[in-house]
Order: structure tokens, then sequence, then C-alpha cells
């Protein structure tokens, strides 16, 4: 793990939108029912995710501080 932190990754993080990194999520998800996997710890973390980011964008009072926290990915 610590040779994770000092390596790449802590020198140029990318960062994502919550619907990035929710869509991220729900690719693995997919990923890993096609290998039988079980994958219902991240289908719960998917769906808290949604939730939580669900309340806080529909709040009336909800003022996005840049664009990637405001836009929504939508796929076919």
């Amino acid at each position: 793990m610590q040779a994770w932190r000092q390596g790449a990754w802590n020198q140029r993080p990318e960062w994502l939108s919550p619907g990035q990194a929710m869509l991220n999520m729900a690719d693995a998800i997919g990923a890993g029912e096609r290998q039988n996997m079980d994958t219902s710890k991240w289908k719960a973390f998917l769906r808290k995710s949604a939730d939580f980011h669900a309340r806080r964008m529909l709040s009336p009072d909800w003022q996005p501080e840049s664009s990637t926290k405001a836009f929504f990915l939508l796929r076919p």
C-alpha cells in the first residue's frame, strides 16, 4: 500500500466526477458478474453512492462548485 501512495498516482491523480466514478463501478459490477463473482458489496456501495449524490443534487440549495460536480453521464 505504501508503494501505491508514492507512485505515479500520487504524483498525477486523475480526478473523476461522481458520475464517472459510479459508471466505472457499474462497469466493474458487470465484468464481475460475467466472471461469476459475488458483486453484492460492490452493488451496495454503488447504491449508497447513487442515493448520496441524488440527495445532494436534488437539494433545493445545491450549488455545484465546478462542472465536475454538476454533470451527469448518460450512456446508451
